[in-house]
């Protein structure tokens, strides 16, 4: 742990600036699926060949970029790698076929696809953007009912109902045919009359791309023997899309406050972005974020500091991870990197490390312990963990309180020095 003493006047009345984050903030990183041969999680290429006919299974952290993919399946037929009917296996798709009825016009037996998004490791929904996909070689008798799709926050959405079967008031769905078929059992098809082999002609598109969503599901089924399976394409270039804060972001009782954040336009700012990692509202709240160069108690950001003072307010002392970026630039001679860490200001006139402000939550002793890199929801929500993420230049904390944060170095700069009288007691643990 790192404290600071400084003493200095008041110089200037507190600033704000917030404003809604751009696309750019995001990278699209495509998702697709694989055999045995090929697959590679990290590079968003799923193992399909993998996925069971009725069980569920979790591909961690996929493309690298914090979230996994949760599949769970019941009573498929058989679930494997396909290949979009191409023999070279270049297009390489997940093959699955539902329940068939025992006889033609029996009930048929659905069987069951459940996809989520998850932040890595955990089971808070993970919202992306960009999710595309369809069911190729979709033909008559080929059957699908209660098509769904998850909010950022976890709820289910129907994108089709009693009413409109077809979705035809939602946009989202399209078939190759035009129209499908429905059925009293409250199913489609798509009106494709059935040819031999794959026919990437014939299909039913989910178009998520322009919304933010955590998952989809369906249900699959075949009126007949006769009728095979399909073979879903890629999922899409998906995105996590941050949920600006704006004038303040509501965040009902159980919601993660995962990608919540801003970006400051204080003139004369370090353009400092604030953001929400992890952590659940205990009851439904209004997440605000407001930055300065100046901080209540009369620090003065500026020269020899690395980004502007944030007022993070309404987390209800919940446990969540706060992330602030910092400007290298701004590090003094003799000055590492590796050292910076995120500061709080205590009301009395201390600069402290943030995790100092935590209490012991039920359950949960505050432990402060540093890690250098970013942050891990596999191994780093405890209370009191904090580290410094060299590569993205950011600082992160997990912590249970609100009050004005920036990133610091370790003070032994001339730079921090000359912002007013200075003490250093440093105690840092590290991460095993």
């Amino acid at each position: 742990m790192a404290r600071m003493r400084i003493s200095m006047a008041v110089v200037a009345a507190f600033v704000s600036g917030i404003c809604f984050l751009a696309a750019s903030h995001a990278v699209a990183a495509p998702v697709t699926w694989g055999n045995h041969l090929v697959a590679d999680t990290a590079a968003g290429i799923l193992d399909a060949q993998s996925i069971p006919a009725s069980s569920t299974i979790r591909f961690t952290n996929v493309g690298g970029a914090g979230y996994d993919i949760v599949i769970t399946t019941s009573s498929l037929d058989y679930s494997t790698a396909g290949n979009m009917g191409d023999p070279s296996n270049v297009n390489i798709s997940w093959s699955i076929q539902g329940a068939t009825a025992s006889s033609l016009g029996a009930a048929i037996p659905y069987s069951s696809v459940d996809v989520h998004f998850y932040a890595t490791g955990t089971s808070d929904p993970f919202y992306l953007t960009g999710v595309d996909f369809r069911l190729v070689d979709a033909e008559t008798g080929e059957r699908f009912r209660n098509l769904n799709y998850y909010s950022a926050h976890g709820d289910l959405v129907p994108l089709a109902t009693p009413a409109d079967l077809t979705g035809a008031a939602n946009p989202i769905l399209s078939y190759s045919h035009g129209t499908p078929v429905t059925y009293p059992d409250l199913s489609l098809d798509s009106g494709e009359g059935n040819v031999g082999q794959t026919q990437t002609t014939k299909w039913i598109e989910f178009n998520l791309s322009g919304k933010a969503v955590s998952g989809f599901s369906f249900q699959a089924g075949r009126a007949s023997s006769g009728a095979g399976g399909v073979e879903i394409s890629s999922l899409g270039d998906l995105v996590h899309q941050l949920q600006a804060i704006g004038s303040g972001a509501i965040v009902a009782t159980g919601q993660s406050y995962d990608g919540l954040a801003s970006t400051s336009t204080v003139p004369g700012g370090a353009g400092t972005q604030v953001q929400l990692l992890g952590g659940r509202a205990s009851a439904t709240t209004t997440v605000t974020a407001a930055f300065s160069l100046v901080s209540t108690s009369g620090f003065q950001a500026g020269a020899g500091t690395l980004s502007d003072v944030v007022s993070l307010q309404g987390t209800n002392g919940d446990k969540v991870v706060l992330q602030l970026s910092y400007d290298p630039a701004a590090l003094a001679p003799g000055q590492l990197e590796s050292d910076v860490f995120l500061g709080w200001f205590n009301g009395g006139g201390v600069l402290v490390n943030a995790v100092d402000g935590n209490t012991n939550l039920p359950g949960e002793v505050n432990n402060p312990l540093f890690h250098l890199g970013a942050y891990d929801p596999t191994l780093d929500f405890h209370l009191g963990y904090y580290g410094v993420d060299t590569v993205n230049k950011t600082a992160w904390a997990v912590i249970d309180h609100n009050s004005e944060f920036l990133a610091v170095p370790e003070p032994a700069s001339a730079g921090l020095v000359a912002l007013g009288a200075l003490t250093l007691l440093a105690r840092r643990r590290r991460r095993r």
